[in-house]
């Protein structure tokens, strides 16, 4: 166990640089996707995606017990508790990496930001990746009973 607060303290340090990264590439970027969108329907849309990015993101953390998040069990390579068929896992194969990722996009449409918009989107390009490259791999080998199409 010794040294998991310091993965925690990791991945929330990244994760917060993370989010805070793409708010910067938008906001720094913004307007130029209003010549394409008109802008109330731009701030519309944008309510949208955030709320039901959000929505899910909460929602899936929820499902998750507080042992697995982060990836403490990656780090630590072994089975620290059940793995999860319940909430939007039951509905989506990842719903952090996919729908989750909307309150992103959301921010990017909020400023106009055609730049914030790509960022967004390599952003999630480089969360499937890990989680095809690292994630199911790992969950496949430890959690023997999972079928690969379920991974998430």
């Amino acid at each position: 166990m010794k040294g998991t607060w310091l993965t925690r303290l990791i991945f929330g340090f990244l994760f917060f640089h993370n989010g805070v990264s793409i708010g910067y590439v938008a906001s720094s970027t913004s307007g130029n996707l209003f010549c394409f969108v008109h802008q109330e329907t731009a701030f519309v849309i944008a309510a949208l995606l955030f709320i039901s990015g959000f929505t899910i993101k909460i929602w899936a953390a929820k499902a998750v017990p507080i042992d697995i998040y982060y990836w403490k069990d990656m780090f630590l390579g072994r089975k620290i508790s059940d793995f999860v068929m319940t909430g939007p896992y039951r509905y989506f194969a990842d719903p952090m990496y996919g729908v989750g990722q909307l309150q992103a996009y959301a921010i990017t449409i909020w400023f106009g930001s055609i730049s914030g918009l790509l960022a967004a989107f390599l952003n999630q390009c480089c969360l499937f990746s890990f989680n095809y490259l690292m994630e199911k791999k790992f969950i496949t080998r430890v959690y023997q009973n999972v079928k690969p199409d379920s991974v998430c």
